[in-house]
């Protein structure tokens, strides 16, 4: 929709932590729920609730859920927005993607292909990776380790680095900032956005390890 904000609306509400707890297994869950203003879904035609599960222990786990609390079908699209933070973007790749079909950003929302390649940094990149349920893993050779990116309920996902001209233009990045870091979304987007029918309720997980 015109004027909608970057990355949706729904990342500029308050959220309210419903619970903080910690499992059998020791591990810390902080559950949080939104149910936005009523005219803000007004303005937006859409009527719906949310549930943000995050699980901290040896890996962190991210799950969102939204449920149609409206009377009509209901499309929306999400994205988990995950910023690693590495030795070198230039040096980085992900694997998983390899062969997968994308729409480029930067070309004008033109689809592309990945090759059998893994993705590498040479250049901006704003990619969103559709009709892939693969776990993405990022090989960081510069800290030496690898980070595994595991998802359900997810069938797109969208690679970001902003490069040094992209950078330089940004009031909220750092010129120098780029090669320290790459985002790997958890993603339903593009082709894959959600429909979902009242009263029916979809739940989008991330599971991120690090080797």
């Amino acid at each position: 929709m015109a004027g909608a904000p970057a990355h949706g609306f729904v990342r500029t509400q308050e959220w309210t932590v419903a619970e903080v707890r910690q499992n059998p297994v020791g591990e810390v869950v902080i559950t949080m729920t939104l149910t936005p203003p009523e005219e803000l879904m007004r303005q937006w035609e859409s009527r719906f609730d949310l549930r943000y599960t995050v699980t901290l222990g040896t890996s962190l786990r991210m799950a969102l859920t939204c449920r149609n609390t409206g009377d009509d079908l209901d499309v929306f699209t999400e994205a988990l927005h995950t910023y690693f933070a590495v030795g070198d973007a230039r040096q980085v790749s992900v694997y998983g993607l390899e062969n997968v079909e994308y729409i480029d950003k930067t070309l004008d929302n033109t689809r592309h292909r990945q090759g059998g390649e893994p993705v590498v940094v040479r250049g901006e990149l704003d990619r969103v990776y559709v009709g892939t349920r693969a776990a993405c893993i990022l090989n960081d050779p510069a800290w030496g380790r690898t980070i595994t990116v595991a998802k359900s309920g997810s069938q797109a996902t969208v690679i970001w680095n902003p490069h040094a001209d992209k950078a330089a233009g940004m009031s909220d990045f750092g010129d120098d900032e780029w090669p320290d870091m790459l985002c790997i979304e958890t993603a339903n987007a593009g082709d894959n956005a959600v429909s979902l029918y009242p009263g029916d309720s979809h739940t989008m997980e991330a599971r991120i390890a690090i080797t």
